[in-house]
């Protein structure tokens, strides 16, 4: 509300400034003095003196004992408090006023820039929920072991990777679990980042192609894309896109299988409360190897099971039966 007007070019100190100015300076020094009545004067529209002294002030930037009327020369007792006041008080009302202008000037700009900003963040925002979505279940089974262990999630970087110095410092990257390492922006401005990959071969989740570790590479990092990196050798479970957690019953996972061999173990529950402490959760062992795909229970205390199984295995995708899976393991071509 302090900002409705619309600013004008080359706006001056207005009247009302002026005679704020005044008061202020009267009420600190004068204390009721009426000898020289400059304040009653200044109030008339057609006061002359008023528009001299903001003139003279926005041309010289103080005002001097020889700017004043005479009646004040000659009456007042306390000139150089009271100029000294209001030379104080015009000074802080020309910034407020050049501070005003200025954002009024802007204003137009922040609103557009703000509203071409949310449509981005919406949708970074769509797409990173969407990423959350399909990764849920390997978190959750990531934080159920890390409870069980009383650690935290985020400093998983430099406890998978103890004896490498340069992950002791690092705070703007993180694994979840031991195999996908996330690196998201936290600068404004950023297009593209640095990021630190462990000794190996890790696999660019977004343009599947392939990185060597030990060093730093360079990545494009625009708003609506967080750069991931999954290591050689993982199998990484993925859940189709959902809008909340349990909207659809998941009859197939997804497996993302990097390298020629690799083993998970997968937790599956019902993710709505706490049956799982009394056993109603499954425990998946997964193992990949020599192209062949097996699977077995450590755990089997949840009803609902897996129809199917997608395997992406190193841009080849493969669909393996509940009834092969039964069988103990899958011969993939």
């Amino acid at each position: 509300r302090s900002f409705d007007e619309e600013p004008v070019p080359g706006r001056t100190l207005s009247r009302d400034d002026g005679l704020a100015a005044m008061q202020a300076a009267g009420a600190l020094v004068c204390q009721g003095c009426r000898r020289c009545s400059l304040y009653a004067e200044s109030e008339r529209d057609d006061s002359y003196y008023l528009y001299y002294l903001l003139r003279v002030f926005e041309q010289k930037g103080r005002l001097d004992r020889e700017d004043m009327p005479r009646l004040f020369q000659e009456s007042c007792r306390k000139q150089d408090d009271y100029i000294g006041q209001l030379n104080r008080n015009l000074g802080r009302a020309t910034m407020n006023l050049s501070w005003k202008n200025r954002f009024l000037e802007s204003r137009d700009a922040v609103i557009s820039q703000f509203r071409e900003l949310a449509v981005i963040l919406e949708e970074f925002s769509r797409q990173l929920e969407a990423t959350r979505d399909r990764t849920d279940r390997y978190e959750r089974q990531v934080r159920r072991e890390f409870e069980k262990h009383h650690m935290e999630m985020d400093s998983m970087l430099v406890l998978e990777y103890e004896k490498d110095p340069r992950t002791r410092n690092l705070n703007d990257q993180f694994l979840v679990g031991p195999n996908l390492l996330a690196a998201p922006v936290l600068a404004q401005g950023m297009e593209c980042r640095a990021v630190y990959l462990p000794e190996g071969r890790w696999l660019d989740y977004w343009k599947e192609t392939w990185a060597e570790g030990g060093g730093y590479v360079l990545r494009e990092a625009p708003l609506d894309c967080c750069p991931l990196y999954v290591r050689e050798n993982a199998m990484i479970p993925m859940y189709p896109v959902q809008n909340y957690v349990g909207e659809t019953q998941i009859r197939e996972l997804t497996l993302l299988i990097t390298g020629c061999e690799a083993s998970y173990v997968h937790y599956q529950d019902n993710g709505e409360d706490m049956a799982y402490q009394k056993g109603a959760y499954n425990l998946y062992v997964f193992d990949y190897r020599d192209r062949i795909f097996q699977i077995s229970f450590r755990h089997r205390g949840y009803e609902r099971v897996y129809d199917s199984y997608r395997l992406l295995v190193n841009g080849q995708e493969y669909v393996i039966s509940r009834k092969m899976a039964e069988a103990g393991f899958a011969c993939v071509p």
